[in-house]
C-alpha cells in the first residue's frame, strides 16, 4: 500500500496554526483570558510553546488570531446560508443568523477577550483594527446576497450599529442565563422590519 506524500512546510505551518487558534477559542470558552494560558493552549493544541512562538510573537497575537479565524467562519456560514435563502426571506434570515452567531459561548468569550483589552494596550493594539476589518468584510459581503433596498435605507448604517450592540449585550445576558430572551422572535421580527425599512 503506498504511504501518504509527506505534507509540505506550508501545510504543517497551517496545520499548526489551526490547532493552536482553535485551541485559543476553546480556551477562552471553558477558562476564560485568565485561564487561556500559553501552556493551556498548547496542552490543547498538542503542541510545544516552542511550536506556538515560532508561529505567534506573543499570547495576544495568537488570541486575536483565533478570534480571526472563529469570525470568518461564523461570517462563512452567514452568508452561505443566506445565499440559499429566497429573497423575501433573507433579511429576517440575516437577522435571525446574527443573533445566532453572537448567542454562542465562543462569540461571548471573544467579547470577554475585547473587554480585557481596555486595560491592556498591546491586546488593544492588535485586537481593534481586526474587528473593525471583520464588521468592513462582512458588511461588504452581505450587500451582495441581500435585496438592495437595505442598503438605500438611509437609516441603515445606524439600524446596523444599534442592532449589533444590542444583540451582542443580549447574547452575553443569553449565553450566561442558559436562556434566550423572552420576545426574541418579536424583536428579530422588528429589526428586519427596520432594515427592510418598514
Amino acid at each position: 500500500m503506498p504511504s501518504a506524500p509527506r505534507r509540505t512546510q506550508a501545510e504543517r505551518r497551517a496545520s499548526s496554526m489551526r490547532r493552536l487558534e482553535e485551541a485559543a477559542i476553546q480556551a477562552l470558552v471553558d477558562l476564560g483570558v485568565q485561564g487561556a494560558t500559553t501552556t493551556e493552549i498548547c496542552k490543547r493544541a498538542g503542541l510545544s510553546q516552542g511550536a506556538l512562538f515560532q508561529h505567534y510573537p506573543s499570547k495576544s497575537t495568537l488570541l486575536v488570531a483565533a478570534v480571526k479565524r472563529l469570525y470568518g467562519r461564523l461570517a462563512e456560514d452567514l452568508l452561505t446560508h443566506l445565499s440559499d435563502l429566497p429573497d423575501p426571506e433573507r433579511v429576517r434570515g440575516a437577522v435571525a443568523m446574527l443573533w445566532r452567531a453572537f448567542a454562542n459561548a465562543e462569540a461571548v468569550a471573544t467579547l470577554e477577550l475585547y473587554a480585557a483589552s481596555r486595560t491592556d494596550a498591546a491586546l488593544r493594539a492588535e485586537l481593534s483594527p481586526m474587528l473593525e476589518a471583520h464588521y468592513a468584510e462582512l458588511v461588504r459581503a452581505a450587500s451582495q446576497v441581500l435585496p438592495p433596498a437595505v442598503f438605500s435605507n438611509p437609516d441603515y448604517p445606524s439600524i446596523l450599529a444599534i442592532t449589533m450592540a444590542a444583540m451582542q449585550g443580549a447574547a452575553t445576558g443569553a449565553v450566561v442565563e442558559g436562556r434566550e430572551p423572552p420576545g426574541l422572535d418579536h424583536h428579530l421580527d422588528f429589526v428586519a422590519r427596520l432594515l427592510e425599512g418598514g
